[in-house]
């Protein structure tokens, strides 16, 4: 997905970006409604895997190297592997225990990273705590400014408590 985007000729629009949107969170509802839970724990621009077909681009999600088999409902340990920069702040704390929201937190700074580079053609941020919530509040901002409900939407995702983030089916 990350190439995909390099290689755009003009910034996404704001249908491509909502088709994004459901395809990412498709795949996360399907590994999340498995019977035991599977979370992917590394989404990632990197890790999404894009397929131009007739005017359209379909994501998958790939590289699922570092997921994790839970009940359902359950909590996982981290193992401290992975992308920081995207990791849900519950996997950097003291007893690394998450559930299936520290992939709703990693697609939504996914997501306001393809905003905030793509459509606002602005410099990546730096890789740091502080780097990634300007990132997301101005991909929050941006949206909001459109009009879209995606803006709120990217928020509750990017919350910084597990509890007040949406699930993947939400």
């Amino acid at each position: 997905f990350a190439s995909y985007l390099k290689g755009l000729v003009s910034p996404p629009t704001v249908q491509a970006l909502k088709g994004y949107w459901e395809d990412c969170l498709s795949g996360m509802s399907y590994l999340h409604t498995l019977v035991p839970c599977i979370i992917h724990c590394d989404i990632k621009s990197e890790n999404v895997l894009a397929f131009p077909s007739h005017g359209t681009t379909v994501l998958k999600l790939g590289d699922v190297g570092l997921a994790r088999v839970t009940p359902s409902g359950g909590m996982s340990t981290c193992t401290g592997k992975g992308s920081p920069f995207y990791m849900a702040p519950e996997m950097h704390s003291s007893s690394r225990k998450y559930d299936m929201r520290a992939d709703v937190f990693s697609f939504g700074v996914m997501m306001a990273e393809v905003v905030h580079m793509y459509m606002l053609c602005r410099p990546m941020v730096p890789l740091t705590p502080e780097g990634r919530r300007t990132m997301i509040q101005s991909a929050v901002v941006y949206l909001s400014i459109l009009n879209e409900p995606m803006g709120a939407i990217l928020a509750k995702c990017c919350e910084n408590k597990a509890s007040d983030r949406f699930t993947s089916l939400q």
